[in-house]
């Protein structure tokens, strides 16, 4: 199958991708992600405040997102679904290592164009949300499940040999 699912030449701006993955190591999202797990509670539901504290182990980064999250939930005066949690985590992750790289000036040279770095966040927001619905709603870890024509594979499949990249979700899908 054939489908152009990015807004920019993939090959050109792998190694940027590449860089927003090592802030977090892949052990640590595998953490992250069962800490979601846990505080979902039935129905799918994340409560503010266990959204808010999901990410204070994990670092400078981590504890800006707690922060970023709680904030967002509590404006918004509800809880949102796990599905939906999710998604946010994903979709923010390239646009807040981008401000924190610029902000701290870390030697990163790749991770300092902020146009692509909405462009892969909504392509990755796009892709995200489909298997997170799956995994999330389902309770399915079949990565070879077509949604909308696109599957698991078909989506990622060009990053599968970067353990550090988008590729680590195969991972973290089959250990949840």
């Amino acid at each position: 199958m054939s489908v152009r699912l990015f807004t920019y030449p993939l090959k050109l701006h792998q190694t940027k991708i590449r860089a927003m993955f090592t802030y977090f190591r892949e052990e640590q999202w595998v953490d992250i992600l069962r800490e979601i797990a846990r505080v979902t509670k039935s129905g799918g539901y994340i409560e503010v405040q266990d959204a808010s504290m999901i990410f204070k182990d994990f670092g400078p980064i981590g504890t800006a997102y707690a922060e970023a999250f709680g904030k967002v939930m509590v404006a918004n005066k509800r809880n949102l679904s796990h599905a939906t949690f999710l998604t946010n985590v994903f979709a923010t992750t390239m646009r807040d290592t981008f401000e924190f790289v610029s902000k701290h000036d870390v030697d990163v040279p790749t991770c300092h164009d902020q146009e692509l770095g909405r462009q892969m966040q909504e392509d990755f927001a796009y892709l995200a949300r489909p298997l997170i619905e799956m995994l999330a709603l389902q309770g399915s870890d079949d990565l070879t499940k077509s949604i909308d024509g696109i599957s698991f594979d078909d989506a990622f499949g060009e990053f599968t040999t970067h353990k550090t990249t988008i590729g680590f979700f195969s991972l973290v899908a089959k250990r949840l």
